[in-house]
């Protein structure tokens, strides 16, 4: 998602607009306050966003709501920080973070509106994500997770799913995951941070057992479906199985 932008606003603003944007991001981080729940601005904030949005995007419709629900957000942020908002940055407010907005979605592919949250706290932080961990560069979905559920701290999030992974790795037991399917060990970190050995040792019991189910005979020659069945769906992962059986035997 691009963003067309009115050419009306000094590069100064536009300067004070970043430099405010950080000082609030600091203050939230340094404040070690959870930033969940709804925005409870009053009429007259709302009033004059809705007036520096129309002011700083060009056009109407979906990107426009955008800005604004992107805007409303960040001066939720400011109330609850007691951070003051000059009026007269708001336009450029509005220019600045859907500057970063756009720089996200186009570093981590997920749309706009769920990357608000990350955006709010941590600016256009998507493109160093990528570089800082290329590891995951083919694994988008560890960024998109990373963002969504801990954008206040993305980085340490990745950093723990880095370490958990290598951890893993390292382990005699999980040498065939290592060498075959690295992708499993990662998403385990990522969906499991708290148990990940605990639930990957499950998971190789799971593929052993099922692996010499006379039903499941016919997937010995396809062992990442048996894989997915054990980490994918482990509450039942034979109805997974029963399943693609099922599809295979209909195209056959």
């Amino acid at each position: 998602m691009t963003f067309a932008f009115s050419d009306d606003v000094p590069s100064a603003q536009l300067e004070r607009a970043a430099g405010f944007a950080g000082e609030v991001r600091h203050i939230q981080s340094t404040s070690r306050k959870k930033f969940s729940g709804g925005n409870h601005l009053p009429p007259e904030s709302q009033h004059a966003i809705a007036d520096a949005v129309n002011a700083a995007v060009t056009g109407r419709g979906g990107k426009v709501r955008v800005v604004r629900s992107l805007l409303e957000r960040f001066e939720e942020l400011c109330r609850r920080r007691k951070c003051d908002i000059d009026p007269e940055l708001r336009v450029a407010l509005a220019r600045v973070l859907a500057g970063e907005l756009a720089v996200n979605r186009a570093a981590l592919g997920e749309s706009a509106l769920k990357l608000i949250g990350v955006t709010v706290l941590q600016g256009a932080i998507g493109p160093d994500l990528v570089r800082e961990f290329e590891r995951f560069r083919d694994m988008p979905w560890v960024f998109t997770t990373a963002a969504l559920s801990h954008p206040a701290d993305p980085r340490a999030f990745l950093r723990k799913v880095a370490d958990t992974a290598d951890a893993l790795a390292s382990e005699p037991e999980f040498e065939h995951f290592r060498d075959v399917t690295p992708s499993i060990i990662v998403k385990v970190a990522v969906d499991y941070p708290t148990n990940a050995r605990a639930f990957l040792h499950k998971v190789v019991r799971t593929v052993d057992m099922l692996a010499m189910e006379p039903e499941f005979e016919r997937f010995r020659e396809m062992p990442w479906v048996i894989e997915k069945a054990a980490h994918s769906y482990p509450s039942d992962p034979r109805a997974f199985l029963r399943k693609v059986a099922s599809g295979i035997i209909k195209l056959a």
